[in-house]
């Protein structure tokens, strides 16, 4: 028999017992979560983000060859890669976050 400890999410250690050899396709589909649509989105959103800060970042050197860091457009282009970046490092973290489920299971109701 063979015996696996793991700890949830709460930190509390989990104990499996099995007398088959598949205990290790066990233990990845207890340790792995599924993420929602939601996470999905906010991951590809923060790609799309950093992609803007990339280009707001471009256009910047281009703008400041040929005006100068004195110009109003330079700010604001300064601040577009900032709000660009700090969006994509909250969505990042909110799309690999591992939430847990807020599903309602039906056998308790019984």
């Amino acid at each position: 028999m063979q015996t696996l400890e793991l700890r949830n999410n709460h930190g509390k250690l989990v104990r499996l017992k099995k007398k088959s050899p598949s205990l290790n396709t066990v233990s990845l589909i207890y340790m792995t979560k599924r993420k929602g649509i939601l996470q999905k989105v906010s991951l590809i959103s923060a790609v799309v983000s950093f992609v803007l800060a990339l280009i707001s970042g471009i256009m910047l050197y281009l703008r400041l060859e040929s005006v100068g860091s004195d110009d109003p457009i330079s700010a604001s282009f300064i601040a577009s890669i900032f709000f660009f970046v700090c969006v994509g490092v909250v969505l990042t973290i909110i799309g690999t976050a591992d939430l847990p489920s807020f599903k309602f299971d039906n056998s308790e109701r019984k």
